[in-house]
Parts: C-alpha cells; structure tokens; sequence
C-alpha cells in the first residue's frame, strides 16, 4: 500500500532554536523604533520640548520633527548624544531591535574606571609600540614621558575618588 500525503503544515519543534538567518534591520524599521522611543520623552507634556531636546542634540528643530515623524535617521554622534541625554529607556527601546537590553547609566566612578582602562591600554600599546625594535630612542621617550606622565595624574585621581 502507498503512502498517503496530507497538506497539513507542521510546526518545527520549539526544543530547537531556529537558526536561520535574520534579515538586516531596515533604515524604515530604524527610523520607526526611534521615532517611538523619542516621543515617549520629547513633546508637548514630555521631559523635554522640542526646543529643549533640540538644543541638548545639537540639532534643527525640522530635524528633531522629522525623526518624530519616523522620517530621518541621524548619524552615530547624534545618537551617541541623544543616549547620553534621555533616560537608558531609551537606549533600551532602540537596542531591542537587536535583540539586547540592559543599558544602564555608569555611575561617575565606573565612567572614570572605563576611561581607565582605556587610556591604560593606549599607553601599553606606545610602549610596545617603542620597545618593538627593542629599545626606546630620544624622540620615543619624550613622548613616554609626557604619556605616561599623564596617565601617572590620571592613575592618582582614580585611586583618590576610589577612596572618598
């Protein structure tokens, strides 16, 4: 006896993530998620006027209206800005579309540790970058001097505001 086929459409298991390939986030998709996570802090009976979040961004009042609107999406600077001056909510409502959430605002101790390492990590890498021919000639070490001398300061200052 033969089989017999159905046209029935089977769900795959839920046991087994689905590991395909996720269509890139589209400019239209972008402008929308941030026109709503905009709204919900600038406006008439919002945080922030129109003006107020304008001048706080940098931007054009038409520019501000637009990407209200979902019709304009700025640079990276802008949106660096704009994360730095609304609530991480909307961070938040922003990095959702990629899947992650969390952003939290560092507390003044923990942006100066991030500046830290980040500064500890260039100077490392002007020191290997002066000893990679295994020694430090004159025009090198002014500048490890007046480097390192610096992120000396910098190194005092953290371990003071560690201590306060």
């Amino acid at each position: 006896m033969g089989q017999t086929l159905t046209s029935e459409r089977t769900i795959p298991c839920q046991r087994e993530p689905f590991m395909g390939v996720r269509a890139p986030v589209s400019q239209g998709t972008a402008a929308e998620r941030l026109s709503v996570a905009v709204r919900k802090h600038v406006g008439r009976g919002r945080a922030y006027s129109i003006e107020q979040f304008r001048q706080k961004i940098g931007a054009s009042a038409s520019a501000v209206e637009k990407m209200m609107a979902g019709e304009y999406m700025p640079g990276l600077p802008t949106l660096l800005t704009m994360q730095r001056e609304l609530p991480p909510q909307f961070a938040n409502d922003l990095i959702e579309l990629a899947g992650l959430t969390g952003a939290r605002r560092l507390a003044g101790i923990e942006t100066s540790a991030a500046v830290l390492a980040a500064d500890l990590a260039d100077e490392t890498a002007l020191v290997v970058r002066a000893l990679s021919d295994g020694c430090i000639d004159h025009q090198e070490r002014a500048v490890l001097r007046t480097s390192l001398s610096r992120l000396a300061v910098e190194i005092q200052e953290f371990t003071a505001r560690l201590g306060a």
